[in-house]
């Protein structure tokens, strides 16, 4: 059986005075594809974010290979947090440098590497996402979609143990978002590594090895499962409507 990497556990999430999620707990298994699915304000955005380190929960933690990231001293989270990679919806590439910069630009601060074999790797990191000749091209040039890919190609530059990937098919259309979803099954297959990824896409939650479903009203878990189970079985019917396709 595969370990879990990420272990969530007793977690309550809020916003202000409000309570977004109560006594959430699950796990990542190492080299697996984990979906987060919610309604807008079910305080998906805010576990992905507690998750990587960046907000405090109001209670529980965030264990990674049985250590906890919150009670952890701030100079251990953030070695933690080192070890992580993410696309972050927001997070632009830099428009003054080339795909092969922005990618660059974590080797440069996080390794000692020479640059010719920094730019060795940032060039092998741009084709597993589709995007080899395009090193000369700035954000500008490109569209979204190969945007995103990017995106991807800087947070898998230090080989990541984690890759948390935050609505990265919001927008595209279905042949982009199938490009970018190859991308991300590309980055677990090379890597071996867990990836967390955010999305209300049903495509890209069918490509996963197991999803949660986080619920508004409820403000917990109310599914959690291989995304073709809990197509076929699940309880709650709008989880079976939105993975079958028939969600209104």
């Amino acid at each position: 059986m595969t370990d879990p990497m990420i272990e969530v556990r007793h977690l309550v999430l809020t916003s202000g005075s409000r309570v977004l999620q109560r006594d959430l707990g699950f796990e990542a298994l190492r080299g697996r594809v984990l979906a987060i699915v919610g309604e807008e304000g079910s305080g998906k955005r805010a576990l992905l974010r507690t998750m990587i380190g960046i907000e405090r929960p109001a209670e529980g933690d965030v264990f990674y290979e049985g250590e906890a990231l919150w009670a952890a001293s701030e100079a251990d989270r953030r070695r933690r947090m080192a070890r992580l990679g993410a696309q972050l919806a927001g997070g632009a590439l830099l428009s003054t440098k080339t795909l092969l910069e922005n990618v660059s630009l974590p080797l440069e601060v996080h390794s000692r590497m020479p640059p010719r074999d920094i730019r060795s790797v940032a060039r092998l990191k741009l084709a597993l996402v589709g995007l080899a000749g395009y090193e000369s091209h700035f954000p500008g040039e490109v569209d979204e979609q190969n945007r995103i890919a990017a995106a991807l190609a800087r947070a898998t530059a230090l080989d990541p143990d984690v890759l948390f990937c935050e609505r990265p098919t919001a927008g595209l259309d279905p042949r982009a978002a199938r490009l970018v979803t190859a991308s991300i099954l590309r980055a677990r297959d090379h890597l071996g590594a867990t990836v967390v990824v955010m999305t209300n896409d049903a495509a890209l939650v069918l490509e996963a090895d197991e999803a949660i479903f986080l619920g508004l009203e409820s403000r917990s878990m109310k599914a959690r499962g291989r995304p073709t189970d809990l197509r076929d079985h699940a309880a709650a019917s709008d989880v079976r409507a939105f993975l079958s396709g028939s969600r209104p």
